[in-house]
């Protein structure tokens, strides 16, 4: 099967992620890069992460239309992309959300293939 397009472009470097002391001093100038243990931005999300819902992230985020982000998680036979705004926070799973172990060692056994 032919190589599918990627959407979006790649995101252009705006630092490192940072937690919610420098969220606030950062807040409304258009980074959104806020990552703590339980949630991220969409632009500091990494490939491997495990969002709340089960969801593995494959690709480094992407720039959509209008400054969204285009996050590439897992589901179908290639993932699927879907586009968020910046600022939105997005639960990241922890051990303390008391996921059942097979979801744990899933993950561990199907390692995320990046696309980007």
């Amino acid at each position: 099967m032919a190589e599918r397009e990627i959407p979006g472009r790649p995101m252009d470097e705006h630092g490192r992620p940072y937690g919610f002391e420098r969220h606030l001093k950062e807040y409304g100038n258009g980074t959104n890069l806020l990552r703590t243990e339980r949630l991220a931005q969409p632009r500091a999300l990494k490939i491997g992460d495990i969002l709340a819902t089960g969801d593995e992230v494959l690709s480094n985020p992407r720039v959509g239309f209008n400054s969204s982000v285009l996050i590439h998680i897992t589901g179908g036979l290639d993932g699927h992309w879907i586009e968020l705004p910046s600022r939105i926070p997005i639960a990241l799973l922890t051990k303390e959300d008391s996921a059942p172990t097979e979801l744990w060692e899933y993950h561990k056994k199907h390692k995320p293939r990046s696309r980007t």
